[in-house]
């Protein structure tokens, strides 16, 4: 079926500083799990972290869904790295699964509910809060709160996210040395804004929601993927302990340890970021000098014939195959330390 693009039984590790932990991912495993039809369909690249932002929620919320892999790049026949994006239309004919059906501008994630399709990975989250409103919310039920948690989503998308794909593709000491400034800086300032520890460790306190789904896949790969290429750690600060403390946390969420797929494979696939050779729609966009993808950017690329993924871009699992998972991932996360 459409799921055997991913092979499971993998390695991952966060390899921060002087150490190299490592574990079962779970990510694939997750796949496979999901490869069943279900009413709800969740279109998805294994890679994608946004994509990953609506599989953390899914499984945040206990949803049967049925995981849809879509084929968005080609990979040259002589084995180099960087991926050919595919054109919207060739999309079309190699996805026949409903995915352009879903997804008009051929990106994940894309989400399916009987008939009923959106897409745009924020978009997918607040759609999984009010049609299954019975299941664990993600946004509070406050409106300043709410209001709180977009405020500060979106300012992770416009200077986080944004300057995670501007360090990860500069080729330059001193453009990655600005971006890494720029970064610390924006991150800085989100930890000055999460509720005390003594309130609970995430965003809000003790509630996890939508700021850590829609943030979660970036710090993923600030450890793993922005280590690896660019030697990214945090410095030794107060508002860098609490983002550490509010990622341990998130760690222990089997939802997003559901999401975790193998490290090395996720360290491959971005390379094209890492040498500046990505085809990407936020590869172009940052090279224009802008930031993550739009909506504005991406329906340009589509009228121009040059569409473009997202990125090169993890419950029916068992409970304590989840709780080793999440384990796995508290563990790895206080590797951060070592960078010191």
């Amino acid at each position: 079926r459409r799921c055997h693009l991913v092979p499971g039984g993998k390695q991952f590790g966060f390899r921060l500083g002087e150490g190299d932990m490592g574990g079962e991912s779970f990510g694939e495993s997750t796949i496979e799990a999901h490869c069943v039809e279900q009413d709800l369909k969740f279109y998805s690249a294994w890679f994608c972290p946004f994509a990953q932002r609506a599989w953390i929620a899914l499984e945040e919320k206990k949803l049967p869904y049925e995981y849809i892999e879509c084929i968005l790049y080609e990979k040259p026949a002589d084995g180099r790295a960087t991926k050919r994006a595919l054109p919207l239309e060739e999309k079309r004919q190699r996805n026949q699964n409903g995915f352009i059906d879903c997804c008009p501008r051929g990106l994940v994630p894309g989400l399916n509910n009987g008939g009923d399709t959106v897409y745009e990975s924020m978009v997918c989250l607040e759609y999984l809060d009010e049609a299954f409103p019975d299941s664990p919310q993600l946004l509070p039920k406050d409106p300043l709160s709410r209001a709180k948690v977009k405020i500060w989503t979106n300012f992770v998308q416009e200077k986080v996210i944004s300057t995670y794909y501007r360090l990860l593709m500069s080729q330059s000491g001193e453009a990655r040395d600005t971006a890494k400034t720029q970064i610390l800086a924006a991150l800085e300032t989100v930890c000055l804004a999460m509720a005390p520890l003594s309130e609970g460790p995430f965003f809000m306190g003790s509630q996890f929601g939508l700021f850590e789904v829609a943030f979660l896949p970036w710090c993923q790969r600030f450890f793993s993927v922005l280590h690896e290429y660019r030697g990214f750690c945090l410095p030794d600060t107060p508002a860098m302990q609490r983002l550490e403390k509010w990622y341990e946390a998130c760690c222990q969420r089997t939802s997003y340890a559901a999401t975790v797929v193998d490290r090395e494979r996720l360290i491959q696939n971005n390379s094209g970021y890492a040498d500046n050779t990505a085809t990407s729609t936020v590869a172009q966009n940052t090279r224009a000098g802008g930031g993550a993808v739009t909506a504005a950017t991406v329906s340009k690329s589509n009228q121009a014939g040059q569409a473009r993924d997202t990125v090169p871009v993890s419950f029916a699992l068992s409970a304590l195959v989840l709780g080793v998972a999440a384990g796995v991932l508290v563990t790895a996360a206080t590797m951060i330390r070592r960078c010191r």
